[in-house]
């Protein structure tokens, strides 16, 4: 568990943490894009990400869906992790049911949201290589998420452009 902990710890430490649950963080720049993704950096370019906002019915941001790549860390059984997700959700959202993303049409992943502040709950989480293998041929991520009172909120994550968007990424 401390293992855990502390690749969760590395994990966002590697992930800018979000300002807003999909606002431009301070002292960003949008650096490229590939497809629907942007490659987001520090001024500095001192930590790159992958970020897109998942829009809700209204057209207005929901959720912003950030990857990061990641070198050095280990899950408990000696797995290596390669990169990390980052989910940021506005407030009000049911924090037991967690985020659930779901490629296409393969078994959806749930994870947990790890904190919460004034601006909105994010989930950090390890990417196994098989979900991001099932990202770079997926193509579209549905994500998941309840909203108080038990309210689903879905939107869609475009994956066009995630595979060049990934690879571009330095650890």
């Amino acid at each position: 568990m401390i293992r855990l902990t502390k690749i969760l710890a590395a994990s966002a430490l590697a992930l800018a943490t979000a300002a807003g649950p999909v606002a431009a963080q301070t002292g960003e720049v949008v650096k490229t894009t590939y497809g629907d993704w942007n490659i987001v950096c520090a001024e500095d370019e001192s930590v790159c990400v992958m970020q897109q906002a998942g829009l809700g019915t209204d057209g207005q941001p929901v959720i912003d869906f950030r990857v990061r790549r990641v070198e050095g860390p280990t899950l408990p059984d000696g797995t290596p992790v390669t990169a990390a997700i980052q989910i940021a959700a506005p407030l009000g959202v049911l924090l037991l049911a967690g985020v659930q993303v779901q490629v296409d049409a393969k078994e959806p992943r749930t994870a947990p949201f790890e904190v919460c502040g004034p601006s909105g709950c994010i989930v950090r989480q390890p990417m196994s290589d098989d979900f991001v293998a099932d990202l770079k041929g997926g193509n579209t991520a549905k994500v998941s998420i309840y909203a108080v009172p038990q309210t689903l909120v879905e939107t869609n994550i475009s994956l066009k452009g995630f595979t060049k968007a990934f690879d571009s990424l330095k650890p």
